[in-house]
């Protein structure tokens, strides 16, 4: 509930895909949209800042146990994480993108997750 609010509470008109996911090296989470009203860094520090109302969070960024938290940008996130699923076994009917993921991805996927917000065009035409 708490990461829905901190979301709900930035300007994302027109998102339709939203996934925070925890990022190993460094720890950082990582904020993945299909499309932004916003630069991604605007969004980046917006959520950092919302996300810091949880003493935990804020605890943690500030001992530096957690460096800034990134967003990226394209519409194929959606397919790129639905065929990470169904290649580790998921079947089309249970693959749900989760709002706030609990375990990281393979180093595979966030790489190919990279590349297409490299390419891709962050805000609505």
């Amino acid at each position: 509930g708490f990461v829905y609010d901190a979301l709900a509470s930035l300007n994302l008109e027109g998102t339709c895909f939203q996934s925070l996911i925890p990022v190993c090296q460094p720890a950082h989470y990582l904020l993945l949209l299909d499309r932004s009203p916003l630069a991604p860094e605007t969004i980046a520090h917006q959520l950092d800042a919302a996300l810091c109302r949880s003493p935990h969070y804020h605890h943690a960024r500030l001992l530096g146990q957690l460096a800034p938290l990134r967003v990226l940008v394209s519409p194929q996130f959606p397919e790129i994480l639905a065929l990470h699923r169904t290649r580790s076994g998921a079947t089309w009917g249970d693959i749900k993108h989760p709002l706030l993921a609990t375990s990281p991805l393979p180093p595979q996927v966030m790489e190919l997750l990279t590349e297409a917000a490299t390419h891709s065009v962050w805000h609505d035409p």
